[in-house]
């Protein structure tokens, strides 16, 4: 047994008990479950500050047409977050508490295909990525599942990660590929880290072809080719697409290029605030950085061309990622080291926390003991760093209370009392009122909700 699996390149492992799986599991199913039942409890049926977006131009968000679904809001191309929207108005008229309990099933559900391929990747001990995903499922990243808008990026990490699993996929199968891409073009238009992430991955993907293509026989050669033009043509083609008319928002600083000082402060800042570092600490951002990075530079040092297709996929979606929060750096780092801390961007860099996970698993294989040694340090580290988030879970009371103000404000104005400068749900400069009429006149959830409790 022993010689087969030499033979065969497996490295044996020990048998571990099913519990040891089972537990880490079972622990992060009752928290996603107890922080959606505070999402539940908290929300309230109301749009919230760039939710408000959904009701501009003519019969939105009950109607759909080419130009509102493609339309930019500021660097986006939101087109899948505006289906998912009109699905609903036509279904409850966009209620808001439900759309929140759908955007968090649909976090939910990145999580466990995030733990699920790293695991595949790995190909070995399933029992460490569950022990990580609890870390995934604190409130660091309470604004994202409480905005409406901002389901968003959970669709868009969803779109990203089923791309890059089925296009790095190991028999290289047309429908794979095919789907990979289109989950890819999906992401390209949801959100502007769709552009980043996508651009990336197909780059890695043309140099992962042509290294295979190199490699093959003649008949296998072409078919590589073959695959990788119609890749080009999807994404690529999707890509310019999403640039024709770009313009950078005027209301935005200057472009932070990486030459100056303060790129590489709030860059390493954004990344630190993904893995759990809430302070603003370059150093912390370095260990951050390094933890990340040290793993993918000794993979590819080691293997150069001849990395496996487990180890390109990480390899890739971790320099995907890393170059989305450099895109973010160039567009926000104007508005001050302070926004590094964003909570907006906290989960672009999330996925991060489980991927260093696998390339480090995948860095230190045949070195038993160094391995375990590293999952064991990083579990310890994300353990401190997390520690003191658990208690935050009653933020969603807090900002509860802001919207029953909100909610007052809108009652306020359909009642004759209120001009709909509502400051806690919209710049106080601006009247939602144009807003309210739509929801008014397309008879909206949030418009039922607020006449009923007037009465």
């Amino acid at each position: 047994m022993r010689s087969a699996r030499a033979n065969s390149g497996t490295i044996s492992r020990p048998t571990l008990p099913r519990w040891v799986v089972v537990i880490p599991i079972l622990i992060s199913t009752a928290i996603f479950f107890f922080h959606l039942s505070l999402i539940h409890h908290n929300a309230v049926n109301l749009p919230y500050w760039d939710d408000w977006a959904a009701f501009s131009g003519d019969d939105h968000p009950a109607s759909v047409d080419a130009t509102w679904l493609f339309a930019r809001h500021n660097e986006h191309r939101m087109a899948t977050l505006k289906l998912f929207i009109w699905a609903q108005f036509q279904v409850n008229g966009w209620n808001i508490r439900t759309h929140l309990l759908l955007a968090f099933l649909i976090y939910g559900l990145c999580v466990v295909l995030l733990a699920w391929f790293c695991s595949r990747w790995m190909q070995a001990a399933p029992w460490v990525i569950p022990c990580f995903v609890p870390f995934l499922l604190t409130p660091v990243s309470w604004f994202n599942h409480f905005m409406a808008f901002t389901a968003s990026v959970h669709i868009w990490l969803l779109c990203f990660l089923i791309g890059v699993y089925l296009l790095f996929e190991g028999k290289q199968r047309w429908w794979s590929l095919l789907i990979g891409c289109l989950s890819l073009l999906l992401a390209i238009y949801t959100w502007a880290a769709g552009f980043v992430t996508a651009f990336i991955v197909l780059i890695a993907f043309s140099i992962f072809k042509a290294i295979r293509a190199r490699r093959a026989s003649d008949i296998a050669r072409r078919r590589e080719l073959f695959q990788l033009v119609i890749s080009l043509v999807i994404v690529g083609g999707a890509l310019l697409f999403w640039l024709q008319g770009y313009q950078k928002p005027p209301h935005h600083p200057p472009v932070i290029f990486p030459y100056k000082p303060q790129f590489w402060s709030f860059f390493l800042n954004v990344l630190a605030s993904g893995l759990g570092v809430q302070r603003i600490s370059t150093a912390a951002g370095v260990l951050c950085l390094l933890l990340v990075v040290l793993p993918i530079c000794g993979i590819v040092w080691r293997k150069r061309s001849k990395m496996s297709t487990q180890e390109w996929v990480v390899v890739s979606t971790i320099l995907a990622l890393l170059a989305n929060q450099c895109a973010v750096t160039l567009g926000r780092a104007g508005f001050g080291i302070g926004d590094s801390k964003n909570i907006e961007y906290t989960e672009i860099g999330i996925p991060l926390l489980v991927l260093l996970v696998a390339a480090w698993f995948l860095f230190l294989e045949n070195r038993r003991r160094i391995q375990l040694a590293a999952l064991a340090i990083l579990w310890l580290f994300f353990f401190g760093v997390f520690w003191h988030k658990w208690g935050d879970f009653d933020i969603y009371q807090r900002v509860r209370n802001d919207r029953i103000i909100s909610l007052r404000c809108v009652q306020d104005y359909y009642a004759g009392r209120g001009d709909g400068h509502c400051p806690t749900t919209y710049p106080a400069d601006k009247s939602i009122a144009p807003f309210l009429e739509q929801g008014k006149r397309l008879n909206a959830s949030f418009y039922h909700d607020a006449i009923d409790q007037n009465k």
